[in-house]
Formats: C-alpha cells, structure tokens, sequence
C-alpha cells in the first residue's frame, strides 16, 4: 500500500491518493490522482500504516507518471496510471510488491479495499491509519443507477470496469481512497502473495452512494507488463 503526496507553494506535502506497489520502481494508481485539487503527486509513502510513522518508513520521489493512453481528463473510464519512482524500493518485511489478477472474470463475491480516505464525507481531514473494508462485488445494473451523468456516458463497462458496494454497516471508500487496491485473497498456493489487486479505485458516489467504481486490472496487464517489466529487462 502506498500513500501519494502532493505539495503546492503555499502548503506541505499532503497524502489525497493511494496506490500500490507492483514492482522495485513502480507504483500503480488511477490515472486522475497524478494531479488532483491543484496539486501535482510529487513524492510516495511505503512501509507503514500511519504515514506520521517514521519506523520503516520510505519516501521515495516520482520520476515519471504514465497515464494510460485511452484516459480523458473529466471521464471515468480507463482510469490508470503508472508512477516510476526516483530510485528503486529497498524491499523489506514491511514492503512487498503486490500481485495483479489476471483472470477477466473475479470469481469472488467479496473483495477488500485500503486506504487512508475519509470515512465521513464531511470530515475536516484524512485519516492517518490505514484502513480498510470488505465490499461485495455488484453487477453492473445497480451500479449505474448510481451513476447517471455526464463522467460516464456510456455507462459502466464490464470489461474495464469493476463495482462494489457499500458493506452491512452502509460504509465504503471515500475521498481519499482513490488510486488505491481492491484485493481479493489469493487462491492458489504457486506464490507467497496473499493478495491479488483486482481493482484500482477510480470513482464514487460522494461517499453516501450504493456503489464505488474500480478500473479492473486484468484489463491493462499487457500494457502495465510492457511497461514495467520490460523496463527491468
């Protein structure tokens, strides 16, 4: 889990989006929070919890943001990006890549989402522990009834797109959650990971909505695989 900083003139570095480590120099985020409020991302957070926490903490500057080609500034559909930081990550116990999911198809009902957002809309800042929520994954029907404007014009696409909605207790990611993973546990016992990234949170309905949108990440490997992993051949 990775914390995104942006800094301005006129304040200190503030933590708006998250995001996810997926190799030694790249961070996977929505392609939306590479500049967002007037803020530019400038640096990240790894390796902690509380990202006032300085034990284990890493801060790393961004070299380079790749939005994926396809985005358009003001809608919601291919909404990724790829941060490329200054140096590599010094692996650790506390930071480990995440692993992507590959299959088109989630075969899970439930999937888990993080980060260090809101948890009431009008609440005056971001929270500094990192928290997370178990959603249930919603079919495409009742997700767009949540979401009849102008963002999304023709509507959730199922092949790029994932929704989820809010748990029993009515709660679910808020400002401040987006760029960051929905994860879902990983079933086969092949590697040591126990999370695959499923989605990259892109989009919600103010907090108080029936569904939050995610890009779906099966979507992009091969562009996120020639990005990245090609860039370490």
């Amino acid at each position: 889990m990775v914390g995104i900083g942006y800094a301005s003139k006129i304040a200190n570095t503030r933590w708006l989006c998250g995001g996810s480590l997926i190799s030694e120099q790249y961070v996977l985020t929505a392609a939306h929070c590479l500049s967002t409020m007037n803020y530019d991302a400038e640096v990240v957070a790894l390796g902690v919890t509380n990202l006032d926490d300085n034990n284990h903490k890493q801060e790393i500057k961004i070299a380079e943001k790749i939005i994926h080609p396809e985005y358009r500034k003001g809608l919601q559909y291919h909404d990724i990006a790829l941060i490329k930081l200054e140096r590599p990550v010094e692996l650790e116990s506390h930071i480990r890549p995440a692993c992507l999911y590959s299959n088109s198809q989630i075969k899970v009902e439930k999937a888990i989402a993080t980060g260090w957002g809101k948890t009431e809309i009008f609440a005056h800042g971001l929270n500094d522990d990192l928290l997370k929520v178990t959603l249930g994954i919603i079919n495409n029907d009742v997700c767009n009834k949540s979401f009849q404007n102008r963002r999304i014009p023709n509507a959730i696409r199922n092949d790029i797109q994932v929704c989820t909605g809010r748990d029993t207790k009515g709660r679910d990611i808020c400002v401040g959650d987006t760029g960051g993973p929905l994860q879902t546990y990983h079933s086969e016992d092949d590697i040591l990971c126990m999370y695959d990234v499923i989605g990259v949170a892109s989009f919600l309905n103010g907090c108080l909505g029936e569904a939050s949108v995610y890009t779906r990440v099966s979507y992009y490997l091969k562009w996120i695989e020639d990005i990245v992993w090609r860039a370490l051949n």
